[in-house]
């Protein structure tokens, strides 16, 4: 911060000068350059694994289907309406999850987002995930 006196009023003038303010800003954007993509990558991340677990959620509804019927299709062989289709259940979707390759003794559930690289995310009856990239399941 510069202080220096103005010879014509007698009176102290404070301030900063252009170089502190520009050094400033390139600072802050260097530090935003560096917090944008970190915190991108968190909101991912949370939306992921909030689809990941609606996606368990809907995987316990289909053993509770095969549980009342003997089987994860209805009785006239089609495929259950789902209680919800996409995540998060309200709101804007970030995912849209669909049941796919259903049988009588199986099923793939699999949530799709165009956002994601990992998308489509899958799990089977018998509890196997898959995703486009490996490793994107959390444990």
């Amino acid at each position: 911060m510069r202080d220096s006196s103005d010879s014509r009023h007698g009176c102290k003038v404070s301030g900063f000068t252009l170089i502190e303010m520009v050094i400033t800003m390139a600072i802050l954007a260097i530090i935003a350059t560096l917090a944008f993509p970190a915190y991108s990558d968190y909101v991912m991340r949370s939306r992921r694994s909030e689809a990941q677990g609606l996606m368990m959620e809907l995987a316990q509804y289909m053993e509770q289907q095969h549980l009342s019927n003997g089987r994860y299709t209805n009785s006239n062989n089609t495929a259950p309406n789902l209680p919800f289709t996409q995540s998060p259940k309200t709101g804007v979707a970030r995912y849209t999850i669909k049941l796919t390759d259903i049988t009588a003794n199986s099923y793939t559930l699999t949530a799709s987002s165009s956002d994601d690289p990992c998308s489509p995310m899958s799990i089977d009856q018998s509890g196997n995930q898959t995703s486009k990239i490996a490793g994107c399941w959390l444990h």
